[in-house]
C-alpha cells in the first residue's frame, strides 16, 4: 500500500512524484473507506514527453555558482539579494522556537500580498504546531536575514524526502515580507537553498509542488524565469467518492458558467476547483489514450 496524506478533504500521496503509482480499484476503495476524502488524487507517468495539462515544477541540474550561465538581468539581481541578505539553514527546533515571533511576522505579512480572500492566516499557537510538526516530520528551515537591519524578511520549509536510495526535496513553504522585497530576499534564499541540495547533497531534483489549480500562485512561472526550473508533465488521476463523482457529473456541462461566478463566493470557488481536476483529468486521460493507439 502506498504512503498518503489527507489535505482539505482530498488525499494524495505522500511519496516523490517521481514514483510511479498504480493503486488498484480494491486499495482505492479501502483507501476511501479509511479517510473518507471527497475524492483521492495521485499522478503517474513523471517527466512525460507527452504534453499533459498538469505538472510539477521542478530542478535536476547542478546551480550554476559562478552565474555565468545566466542572463545578466538575473545574475544582477541574484548578486543584490546576496549582497543585501544573508541565509541560514535552522538545524534544530530550539533554534526555530527562538525566532518563532520574527517567522511568524513574516508569515503574517506574507498575506497582504495574496489575491485569494479565502486564504486565511492561522493563529500563532497553531503556526507553533506547525512549526514543530515540521521540524518532527524531518522537515529543514532556511531563513533570509536583512543584512541592513538584521531582521529576517524570509523563510521556507523545505520538504526532504528519501526513497529508495535517492533525495527529492520540497520546497513546501516560501514566505516573503513584502517591506523587503526590494532587497531580493527570494533571490539570496532560492539560490543559497538550489546550490546546498543540488550541489553539496546531490539531490535527485528539486521541485515547488504541482500545478496549483485552488489558488493563484507565480511562484512557479518565477522559479522557471529566474533559476531554470522546468515543468515536468504527468498524468493526473481521480478516484471520486460516489456522491462527488455524481455532482461532477452533472453539473461538468456548467463549468464555463461556474469559472465565470468562482470569485462570488467560497461554495463556487469550490465548484470550481472540483471541476477544474475533471478538465484536467480528462484531458490527461484523452493524451494518455490517444499515445497508446498510436
Amino acid at each position: 500500500m502506498n504512503s498518503w496524506k489527507l489535505y482539505q478533504k482530498v488525499l494524495v500521496s505522500d511519496l516523490p512524484p517521481h514514483v510511479n503509482i498504480n493503486p488498484t480499484e480494491s486499495e482505492l476503495k479501502f483507501l476511501m473507506n479509511s479517510y473518507k476524502p471527497y475524492f483521492i488524487r495521485w499522478t503517474n507517468d513523471f517527466d512525460s514527453t507527452r504534453n499533459y495539462p498538469f505538472w510539477y515544477v521542478i530542478k535536476d541540474e547542478k546551480e550554476d555558482t559562478t552565474l555565468k550561465s545566466y542572463p545578466t538581468k538575473i545574475r544582477s539581481e541574484i548578486r543584490r539579494g546576496l549582497r543585501n541578505n544573508k541565509v541560514y539553514k535552522i538545524d534544530s527546533e530550539y533554534e526555530a522556537m527562538e525566532i518563532l515571533p520574527d517567522l511568524y511576522d513574516v508569515y503574517i505579512k506574507a498575506f497582504d500580498r495574496y489575491k485569494n480572500i479565502y486564504i486565511t492566516p492561522c493563529s500563532l499557537n497553531n503556526f507553533r504546531n506547525l512549526l514543530k510538526q515540521s521540524f518532527q516530520s524531518g522537515n529543514e528551515l532556511w531563513i533570509v536575514k536583512n543584512k541592513e537591519d538584521n531582521k529576517i524578511c524570509a523563510y521556507c520549509i523545505s520538504n526532504v524526502q528519501a526513497y529508495e536510495g535517492s533525495v527529492v526535496v520540497n520546497y513546501n513553504t516560501i514566505k516573503l515580507h513584502p517591506s523587503y522585497l526590494k532587497y531580493y530576499p527570494a533571490y539570496a534564499l532560492v539560490f543559497e537553498m538550489n546550490r546546498y541540495y543540488l550541489n553539496e547533497r546531490n539531490v535527485l531534483y528539486l521541485h515547488d509542488g504541482s500545478r496549483s489549480l485552488g489558488h493563484e500562485t507565480n511562484i512557479h512561472e518565477w522559479l522557471v524565469k529566474k533559476f531554470k526550473f522546468r515543468k515536468a508533465r504527468c498524468k493526473l488521476n481521480i478516484f471520486y467518492r460516489k456522491d462527488i463523482k455524481l455532482l461532477v457529473n452533472k453539473i461538468y456541462p456548467l463549468k464555463k458558467v461556474i469559472y465565470y461566478l468562482e470569485s462570488r463566493s467560497i461554495f463556487t470557488k469550490k465548484l470550481a476547483i472540483l471541476l477544474k481536476h475533471e478538465e484536467i483529468r480528462r484531458k490527461c486521460e484523452e493524451i494518455h489514450i490517444k499515445n497508446h493507439q498510436i
